[in-house]
């Protein structure tokens, strides 16, 4: 039986290949691939790491994680249609593993490999992930919000639980 640190590296691993796999072959597509990589580039080449523009003018609208994870690959592998799309499978393979611990965590380790694996092979996670773009961010920082609101409830029900119990005597059988 592999470690649990094991079993993390082999699932983000083999997440990233997922989606990486043929990234470099296809140009930018859409319409906002290239301007994700554009702002990226324009980042680059301002020395202006704070402030995304495309074209020359303010790009405001996107959270700039998304130009840092960019800027970052592109400063590893230039710049190219690789390097702005990698990061997005990145953060779609620690959403898988995000996913995966806490299915594990709420129904066992298998749970957590089905749920990992359905979200890894769904359709937008597909797309999402091969794109340069900021969706699966949104989904990494979503996911862990929406775990981290459920370990609330669940954390603040045991709580009103055992207050309950304590509270009330116990009938004598």
């Amino acid at each position: 039986m592999k470690s649990a640190p094991a079993k993390y590296a082999i699932l983000f691993f083999a997440c990233v290949l997922f989606h990486i796999l043929g990234t470099w072959s296809l140009p930018l597509i859409d319409r906002d691939e290239p301007r994700f990589a554009e702002a990226s580039r324009e980042m680059i080449e301002r020395g202006n790491y704070i402030v995304p523009y495309f074209n020359n003018q303010l790009r405001l609208d996107k959270p700039p994680l998304t130009y840092w994870a960019q800027v970052a690959s592109y400063h590893i592998f230039g710049e190219n249609d690789f390097a702005a799309r990698l990061p997005s499978g990145i953060a779609a393979a620690l959403t898988a593993l995000l996913i995966f611990v806490w299915g594990r965590r709420v129904g066992g380790e298998r749970l957590g490999w089905w749920a990992a694996i359905i979200f890894t092979l769904s359709l937008q996670t597909f797309v999402h992930a091969k794109a340069a773009v900021a969706d699966m961010w949104l989904v990494l920082f979503m996911t862990t919000a929406h775990w981290a609101g459920y370990e609330l409830l669940i954390d603040s029900n045991r709580g009103a639980a055992r207050r309950a119990v304590a509270s009330h005597p116990q009938p004598r059988w």
